[in-house]
């Protein structure tokens, strides 16, 4: 591909500008930074401030990552006052005017990134340690991250790591990369710095700890993307039991047992007692489910991208708007295909959970993700002009108060990476791995992150030699499956450790694979626990814009197309003929560059 043909988005690079309102998220003491041609960043001020100008450019990116991933799959489906533009992507109708299709802004990023790592003077030293590495290595990060964006999305894309400053520069013939020749060229430059803490800076409305994408989860998506499955589960297995350094402290009778590792919640409850409405359950909670997906005490996140609610305090959002609205005004609703597998999932709760040595287990089989009343609730949907709308909850940001769940009144910001997210990349890789080795050890640790989170870790201590952590009294035990250690299928459907439903008996998989039970093998296991890992993906990360290319991923590994088109095709609710016509032909998967 000629690069000229994409002039038109590295003009704006020749002289790169950096402007900042005072109010804006991303200022600090500096309006203004210009880069040129024979600029170097030798200094902490410029490293700093084109960091910051990276940051700032990745916001313009922020709401495609969701629409983008979420309105081609099959968890969102369009309604009556749906724009063209998404109603042509959701249709798979990719024309050139379509707002949503412009890689400008990805290469803005990408070309920032490309400046500083090329200008920046790493050999500097202050106190002992060099003083611009973190600045290199966040753009090294973000640069990876933004590639690989692109890559899934666009399929084969122009890949340079020199920066464009020049007319000749943007006329050069680039080779196009998809992942699989991205990924390994990604990964290799970042491996390195897998140990690298993530810079924190003070002065910003959320901390860089939160708006750097950690390497090792970067890496990880890498490899699962390139069927790097050893290398993706040693980066997750050091993840899991090292990033953070979460600890949770259970007490009893004067001792104290200390677990360190990445906790699905931060050691608060997420209990949910349901309550019989007639034939229905509803599910609630002490704690609201937005209190873990947005930025607070009780977050989950690992990774985002700040935007404003206003103008007025920086780069704004149109997702929240596009997914909620009081006035009929949204143009995304969750499909039927996410309401009925949210249905179909079994709620279970144990009866005096923490004193029973065998605790009385009670089930609600229907309507019974907790998550789901979270993300859309039917006792919120409403009538106009005898059209029900059905908004998502999961998007209301302001709270009877009227203040911002999310933050503050101000600002919002868009989920890259969670916790939960981190458990099933590595259920992926552990399963996948296990495929490839026969090594059932990692099948059950994958399905135990999904079930019993204990366990799983359990699992991973005897790999990593550090199993003593986990030698604890069985009251103790429960304490941690109930409140810091639960699988992700536990954050919606209660005591999922005990759900017999729920786990690896042939029973269970064969009613779920419909299958015979007699027979059962590993193969069969392995399906079985992929099949799960998909559908939590939809119960657990439900509309924050990763639906679509994880379908791809796993279709593509399976070399199965029909995963992820009978997916899509039924998210009406009712088998779409035309639109998996559409996608058997795979080049419709991608979108075209423009």
């Amino acid at each position: 591909m000629k690069s000229k043909s994409i002039i038109g988005v590295l003009t704006i690079f020749f002289t790169i500008v950096l402007t900042t309102s005072c109010a804006d998220m991303l200022d600090i003491d500096s309006n203004r930074v210009v880069y040129e041609k024979d600029h170097h960043l030798n200094s902490t001020a410029d490293s700093v401030y084109s960091t910051l100008g990276i940051l700032q450019s990745l916001q313009q990116i922020a709401d495609r990552y969701v629409i983008l991933g979420e309105v081609r799959g099959d968890l969102v489906t369009i309604n009556d006052v749906t724009k063209t533009s998404l109603r042509n992507l959701a249709n798979f109708e990719f024309d050139a005017e379509n707002e949503y299709l412009d890689v400008k802004d990805y290469y803005a990023v990408i070309n920032n990134c490309n400046y500083l790592i090329a200008h920046i003077d790493t050999t500097i030293a202050q106190n002992n340690g060099r003083v611009m590495v973190d600045e290199y290595v966040t753009a090294l990060t973000i640069r990876a991250w933004t590639y690989m964006q692109l890559a899934i999305n666009y399929g084969k894309v122009p890949f340079y790591t020199e920066p464009i400053t020049s007319i000749p520069d943007s006329e050069k013939d680039y080779p196009l990369y998809g992942i699989k020749e991205l990924a390994p060229i990604l990964a290799e430059e970042l491996l390195p710095f897998k140990e690298y803490e993530t810079p924190v800076w003070g002065g910003l409305t959320v901390g860089t700890k939160l708006m750097i994408p950690s390497i090792s989860l970067v890496l990880a998506d890498l490899y699962l993307w390139s069927e790097m499955y050893d290398k993706a589960t040693e980066v997750l297995l050091d993840f899991l039991t090292e990033e953070g350094v979460i600890t949770h402290v259970v007490t009893q009778n004067n001792i104290s047992y200390r677990l360190t590792g990445l906790v699905t919640n931060n050691g608060a409850y997420v209990y949910k007692n349901p309550l019989s409405i007639g034939n229905l359950v509803s599910v609630y909670s002490s704690v609201g489910w937005t209190d873990y997906i947005g930025y607070g005490v009780l977050t989950d996140n690992r990774c985002v991208i700040p935007l404003a609610i206003s103008t007025e305090y920086g780069t704004t959002t149109e997702v929240h708007k596009l997914f909620y609205s009081e006035d009929g005004s949204h143009q995304l609703a969750p499909s039927l295909y996410w309401k009925n597998l949210s249905d179909a999932q079994t709620y279970c709760m144990a009866t005096d959970l923490l004193n029973e040595v065998d605790p009385i287990v009670e089930y609600f089989p229907k309507n019974t993700d907790g998550r789901s009343a979270y993300y859309h609730n039917p006792n919120d949907e409403y009538t106009l002009n005898d059209i029900v709308y059905a908004p998502m909850k999961k998007f209301n940001k302001l709270t009877n108060s009227g203040v911002d769940k999310y933050q503050n009144s101000e600002h919002t910001f868009i989920n890259i990476y969670r916790g939960p997210i981190s458990y099933l990349r590595a259920a992926e890789a552990f399963n996948c791995y296990a495929r490839k080795t026969e090594d059932r050890e990692y099948a059950i640790i994958a399905y135990d992150l999904l079930r019993d989170a204990f366990e799983a870790f359990k699992g991973i201590s005897k790999i990593t030699g550090n199993s003593s952590m986990f030698d604890v009294p069985i009251e103790v035990e429960k304490i941690f499956k109930s409140i810091a250690l639960q699988g992700v299928h536990a954050r919606g459907c209660g005591d999922a450790h005990l759900d017999t439903t729920y786990s690896l008996k042939p029973s269970a998989i064969a009613a779920y694979l419909q299958i015979p039970q007699d027979g059962i093998t590993f193969n069969d296991t392995i399906e079985y626990i992929e099949q799960r890992i998909i559908d939590e993906l939809a119960l657990e990360a439900a509309f924050e814009g990763n639906r679509f290319t994880d379908l791809i991923r796993f279709a593509e590994r399976r070399n199965e197309p029909e995963f992820l088109i009978d997916r899509v095709a039924n998210r009406s609710g009712e088998y779409d003929p035309e639109l998996a016509a559409k996608l058997q032909d795979k080049s419709n998967w991608y979108l075209p560059l423009k």
